[in-house]
């Protein structure tokens, strides 16, 4: 029984390493922190765009 199991962890454990790179990792890593960054930027962005609109409301001003 505990032959199997090894041996049907070492047939997944060759499985993902013949069909995953590293450049799959870079690339899938690169994806999320350029999503992360978009997201960041978008909040940032809504915030400062509320803030206007607010002020504006009030009477104020400001760039």
């Amino acid at each position: 029984m505990d032959a199997e199991i090894t041996n049907a962890l070492n047939t997944v454990g060759t499985t993902l390493n013949e069909s995953i790179s590293p450049g799959d990792v870079a690339t899938i890593i690169g994806i999320v922190l350029a999503g992360g960054i978009a997201l960041y930027l978008t909040w940032f962005g809504i915030r400062k765009l509320i803030s206007v609109v607010k002020n504006a409301m009030r009477g104020r001003l400001k760039v």
